[in-house]
C-alpha cells in the first residue's frame, strides 16, 4: 500500500465522518433512517473500489 492509497483512504474516512453529523432524511417508511453517511459509504466504495473502500470502512468504524 502506497502513500496515495493511504491518503485516499483517510480522505474518504473523513468524508464519512463529516456526513455522519447531518440529520436523517425523512422518508415515508418510519423504521428506515436514511442518513448522509450512507451516501459516503456508497461514494467511497464506488470511487475507491472494493479493497480500498473496505479499508476506509474499517478505519471509519474505529
Amino acid at each position: 500500500m502506497n502513500i496515495k492509497d493511504m491518503m485516499f483512504i483517510s480522505l474518504f474516512t473523513a468524508i464519512i465522518g463529516i456526513l455522519a453529523f447531518f440529520r436523517p432524511i425523512p422518508v415515508p417508511f418510519p423504521s428506515v433512517p436514511v442518513t448522509a453517511q450512507t451516501l459516503g459509504v456508497m461514494l467511497a466504495s464506488g470511487v475507491l473500489g472494493a479493497h480500498r473502500g473496505g479499508m476506509t470502512l474499517l478505519l471509519s468504524s474505529c
